[in-house]
């Protein structure tokens, strides 16, 4: 894998018609207000890519820490600690681990012991999936990527050997972006299936799903269903009705698709107007000629 110098942006991903504007203000919101965020899909679907581009939402003051296998992630943001797991040397010792081994399990437990503000993990799959839950659970908002075509595998995954999760504890899980990579005679994209938000999860392993955005094949559009879990969670937390936020998802959306439109991929201009946003929305919105 190369490491592009600079990540993409939501801009980058509109462009290549992955995920809409939409998308990326709902997303936008979510972290801005904490909820916890996986991308899921089969090898090759664009995963660390479209994370990668929505962690650029984090607001400017909070504390992140990133934990990977093969260093990908790339952050414009001054409080960002990445980590990196380390391979050992010599004869596994009898917790199967090598000599010097630093392993993402070690580094996710050590990282919420420093209290992060957030947690990105660039690819989750073993045992510290079980650490990760634990940190959404208390209160670290998380995003990672895992490797799963559907919410049902994921849910079914993530309670069987060598993860066993709780039911209770998937339910810290908010929203799941699902990409596909598609391969045809000529062409060769990658789409947003769905963004789905998880509701109850049984012991089972049924969970009951939320579908906020689905990709038509079709078409080759997204359509937006207006219900929102996370949206009724927000409104129940901070006593803002509904359709209010509805509104800021709209309007956020707009300024998403002026930055679109003014081609705004440069990761550090991109980041530069979020962080704007956060610390005077009417200007922002101003600038860029969005009426409120």
């Amino acid at each position: 894998r190369k490491f592009a110098r600079d990540p993409w942006m939501p801009v980058n991903i509109m462009e290549v018609g992955t995920a809409p504007a939409e998308v990326f203000a709902y997303l936008w919101m979510a972290i801005e207000h904490r909820f916890n965020i996986m991308v899921i899909g089969e090898t090759g679907s664009g995963k660390t890519t479209f994370l990668n581009s929505f962690v650029s939402f984090i607001p400017p003051e909070a504390r992140i820490c990133s934990i990977e296998d093969t260093r990908e992630l790339n952050l414009n943001h001054e409080n960002w600690l990445p980590s990196v797991t380390r391979s050992g040397f010599g004869m596994p010792g009898r917790d199967g681990t090598q000599y010097g081994e630093i392993t993402m399990f070690d580094l996710l437990r050590e990282t919420f012991r420093q209290n992060p503000d957030y947690v990105i993990v660039g690819e989750t799959r073993g045992p510290e999936t079980y650490v990760l839950f634990q940190g959404m659970a208390s209160g670290h908002p998380s995003y990672a990527t895992f490797h799963a075509g559907s919410v049902e595998a994921l849910v079914r995954r993530l309670q069987t050997q060598p993860i066993n999760l709780p039911a209770s504890l998937i339910e810290s899980l908010d929203c799941v972006c699902v990409l596909t990579h598609i391969r045809e005679q000529s062409t060769n994209y990658r789409r947003l299936l769905r963004l789905e938000e998880i509701g109850r999860v049984k012991d089972d392993g049924h969970a009951d799903v939320n579908t906020v955005f689905t990709w038509q094949p079709g078409k080759d559009t997204f359509v937006f269903s207006h219900k929102s879990l996370v949206m009724q969670k927000l409104s129940a937390k901070t006593g803002v009705p509904v359709d209010k936020l509805m509104k800021e998802l709209k309007v956020r959306a707009q300024l998403m698709d002026k930055l679109f439109k003014a081609k705004v991929t440069d990761f550090k201009h991109f980041t530069d107007i979020i962080n704007h946003y956060y610390k005077d929305p009417g200007a922002v919105l101003k600038e860029f000629g969005v009426a409120a």
